[in-house]
């Protein structure tokens, strides 16, 4: 087996804390991309619970704790800032902007487990509607944010309804 030079072993080390610099300048540099997704999901908690969003309307028909399904829970509760709530009755295909969809899921003894919003930010998604997507422990502990490629891709199968799954935004065709 070869022994390396005292040359060539500092070379080598050199190389690797290069390597581990890069590495960790390319993690930082992501974390704090998605670091204003996380400061846009604290400022959404804060305005939703300002807003005291339980007084929001529901979704007629539904109420408060409707059965649920995976992922959101067994049973759900939906409320609609003013501006979904015209936007659901506007029946125009697409949500205006600022409006915010909360969800709160419940496990099957009917315990809080999670609060899950759609917020649509013009600009913030063209791709997928505009919608920014976050999830919450029921303390306002940030679980996800952002694009998260779960959400996406399940309400993507209802992006002709604006990405929702709860309620008609569009007249319904016979």
């Amino acid at each position: 087996m070869r022994r390396f030079s005292k040359r060539e072993a500092i070379r080598a080390g050199g190389l690797v804390v290069g390597l581990v610099l890069l590495v960790a300048l390319v993690l930082t540099s992501y974390a704090q991309a998605g670091s204003g997704d996380k400061r846009m999901a604290q400022d959404l908690w804060q305005k939703i619970q300002k807003a005291k969003y339980r007084n929001w309307p529901t979704v007629p028909g539904k109420g408060t704790m409707y059965r649920g399904q995976p992922p959101h829970g067994k049973f759900l509760s939906t409320y609609l800032n003013p501006e979904a709530a015209k936007g659901m009755r506007s029946k125009k295909g697409v949500m205006p902007e600022d409006a915010i969809i909360v969800k709160e899921n419940y496990k099957p003894n009917r315990q809080l487990a999670a609060v899950t919003v759609m917020y649509k930010e013009p600009g913030y998604d063209p791709m997928h509607g505009d919608w920014f997507w976050s999830k919450f422990k029921p303390d306002g502990e940030i679980l996800k944010a952002g694009k998260p490629a779960g959400c996406i891709s399940c309400h993507g199968s209802v992006r002709s309804n604006d990405y929702i799954f709860t309620f008609p935004i569009a007249p319904i065709k016979p």
